[in-house]
């Protein structure tokens, strides 16, 4: 009987050790399995593509929504009005006794007491709906420190990116340049020197397509790269009054939406896509009128429509 049951438990280990065994196999298969990689780093891409557009935006505090809604609080009308009963009673019934009793003291210090424990409900809440505007938010201060935190972001999550990218045969010298560009944005950011930071940015987001161009056959995704890409760098160029490259960028940036609006097959994403060329249209005539609020607007209208097409 002793036999069996050990015989029996023998049974059980090795048929949990092959469970394990094919298990472990099956997760080491499907992490290597290259098609799993291609989209665990489209993912990471769009991650990428995601923080360098924030960044790049907050530069001019452009934002998607239009309006955005703030809470403050106040000081409540009746409980200023409940203070100054009480301070007049107080003082009323001081001058007619003359002096406290320590009882009255006692009553004193626990009617203070409640006041502190109620100065919360002496406040009230309201709420603001500000416009996010582009042309009503362009001259607000940079938060500087918003910026930095960001950066520190992008050196934490390269790592795994450069894994992945490695591992699909993306070019090595490419990849080196992602961090050869940070470390520049970084600096220029110390600095606050907010023309080098956007380049340097608009240079760091150029990567992205690159890499994508050597390991994806999504055409629609390596081209919404390439399309952005110009356009980020004639955002880029505005600082420095550089209306010719901004022009040439976006002539560019036109060619490529061209070929997107040929093999565009969906109804709805050759709507977006004929938005998106008129809008681009407009940024070509901010450009040659040199009206900087116009491209913003336009900017902001163009990088909308794109992202619903990615």
């Amino acid at each position: 009987m002793k036999k069996y049951v050990i015989t029996v438990c023998i049974i059980i280990i090795i048929i949990i050790l092959i469970l394990i065994g094919y298990y472990v196999y099956k997760n080491i298969n499907m992490n290597t399995n290259p098609e799993t990689i291609k989209a665990k780093a489209t993912e990471e891409i769009k991650q990428l593509d995601s923080s360098i557009i924030t960044m790049l935006n907050h530069f001019n505090n452009i934002s998607y929504t239009n309006y955005q809604v703030t809470e403050s609080k106040i000081p409540s009308p009746n409980s200023e009005k409940g203070k100054s009963t009480s301070g007049s009673s107080s003082a009323q019934e001081s001058n007619e006794n003359g002096e406290q009793s320590e009882g009255g003291e006692e009553s004193q210090s626990g009617q203070s007491g409640n006041e502190s424990n109620t100065s919360e409900s002496e406040t009230m809440t309201i709420s603001t709906v500000e416009a996010t505007g582009v042309l009503t938010n362009k001259n607000k201060e940079i938060n500087w420190d918003t910026l930095k935190q960001e950066t520190e972001l992008m050196y934490s999550t390269w790592p795994i990116t450069l894994i992945d990218l490695t591992s699909l045969n993306v070019n090595g010298e490419q990849l080196l340049q992602y961090t050869n560009i940070l470390d520049r944005t970084v600096q220029s950011l110390e600095d606050e020197n907010k023309t080098e930071a956007m380049k340097n940015l608009a240079n760091l987001y150029s990567l992205l397509n690159q890499y994508t161009e050597q390991y994806s056959n999504d055409n629609n995704l390596n081209k919404i790269l390439k399309i952005k890409s110009y356009i980020l760098n004639a955002y880029a160029l505005i600082e420095e009054d550089n209306w010719n490259e901004m022009k040439q960028n976006i002539i560019n940036a036109k060619n490529e939406y061209n070929t997107l609006l040929n093999n565009a097959k969906n109804t709805n994403d050759i709507g977006s896509i004929n938005k998106g060329y008129i809008i681009l249209n407009e940024l070509e005539k901010n450009i040659n009128n040199q009206n900087k609020d116009a491209f913003y607007v336009n900017y902001k209208n163009i990088m909308q429509e794109l992202e619903t097409v990615m």
